[in-house]
């Protein structure tokens, strides 16, 4: 399954899109828990991303939003509850992590590339590695993916010579060049000024526009609203909250949503 499908306003492409998200999640959580020295901060989740669908996460630091991200890649394997990526359940004890984290492309808010490969090193090894692919077909990848977050002229730059922005936008074209399933991406403009938030937010955009499978941590509630399909408050380790970008924002019915997006609104 690739990334990205077909985002049409046609009538039946709306049609076909409103019946793949009826249809079986691209990663389902099942009453997931996790806790830290006895600390519970994922407390019984569950939810669910299909196909074309973009997901958003908002809450207050600590609610247990990046633990959730990174427990859905087994990054942190939960205490107990189910975790499916299409259809498969990923914390079996014989799952293959090796080919999960091919299947979801997860971006962090500190880039983590590797400083001593240009760019087009840290595109391109997970897919000679990993896809086995040619170092001509993962070169090849590597560009068509810098051309898509407008960085086309930095393949051969160091990620010590780019901006925080610039190497925000490799990590997305690195993730992107694994052909993931869906894009797992937690806070990745919560460390970069003004400019390069919108340089990175405008790659997202254009991802949801094309029908990326996304699910997203973000404090920008503005841009939640714009790309989101489905708005999740987290709170305590708890969904408190779940619906459309209307629904959450103009329409909660929790007052613990309603206290968080005032504050959030005149921060």
């Amino acid at each position: 399954m690739d990334l990205i499908v077909p985002r049409d306003s046609s009538p039946n492409a709306l049609a076909e899109r409103h019946w793949l998200m009826r249809g079986s999640p691209v990663i389902a959580v099942d009453s997931v828990t996790k806790r830290y020295d006895g600390l519970t901060v994922l407390n019984s989740i569950s939810l669910a991303v299909h196909e074309g669908q973009v997901a958003v996460l908002i809450g207050a630091s600590g609610g247990g939003k990046s633990t959730l991200l990174k427990c859905i890649n087994m990054l942190e394997p939960p205490e107990s509850g189910k975790i499916y990526v299409e259809g498969a359940d990923i914390t079996a004890k014989r799952a293959d992590l090796r080919q999960l984290r091919a299947r979801l492309g997860i971006v962090f808010q500190d880039y983590n590339l590797f400083p001593h490969m240009t760019v087009l090193g840290n595109l391109t090894l997970a897919p000679i590695r990993v896809s086995r692919l040619s170092k001509d077909e993962a070169r090849t990848r590597a560009e068509e993916e810098l051309r898509r977050v407008g960085l086309e002229g930095k393949i051969n730059a160091w990620p010590s010579q780019l901006s925080g922005g610039q190497r925000q936008r490799v990590a997305i074209a690195r993730a992107l060049a694994m052909r993931p399933t869906a894009l797992l991406l937690d806070e990745i403009t919560s460390a970069l000024d003004p400019e390069s938030v919108a340089d990175v937010l405008s790659v997202v955009r254009e991802l949801a526009a094309q029908g990326a499978t996304m699910l997203i941590v973000t404090h920008h509630m503005g841009f939640a609203r714009e790309v989101a399909d489905r708005v999740m408050f987290i709170d305590g380790g708890s969904i408190l909250e779940e619906g459309t970008p209307t629904e959450v924002f103009d329409e909660s019915k929790e007052e613990r949503t309603r206290n968080f997006l005032r504050r959030v609104r005149f921060a």
